[in-house]
């Protein structure tokens, strides 16, 4: 998992797994927002299995995936909305 800076108040990672929801939690981050399509690649972690994770972690997550090209202003309003940490495959879907 590599987490980029943007301010403040917004990180962007490449794909995480559950297993590195309680590093996230320990960094002191406030959520997780994901940006990642389900099925995307073969192989990729289900969102659902990351969910339980951080919820076991008390730590709040949204669904909020981001097709290329198909990125909408209701969800850039959405991404505003919420959180302080978005993952995607390689933290390029998170930059809107």
């Amino acid at each position: 998992m590599k987490i980029k800076k943007i301010t403040d108040q917004l990180s962007v990672a490449d794909q995480i797994t559950k297993n590195n929801v309680s590093d996230i939690t320990k960094a002191g981050f406030k959520s997780i927002i994901c940006n990642r399509p389900d099925g995307e690649v073969p192989g990729q972690p289900a969102f659902k299995d990351i969910e339980q994770a951080a919820i076991k972690a008390n730590l709040p997550i949204r669904y909020l995936p981001a097709v290329s090209g198909a990125v909408t202003p209701k969800l850039g309003q959405e991404f505003g909305n919420y959180g302080q940490g978005f993952y995607c495959a390689n933290s390029s879907q998170c930059w809107l």
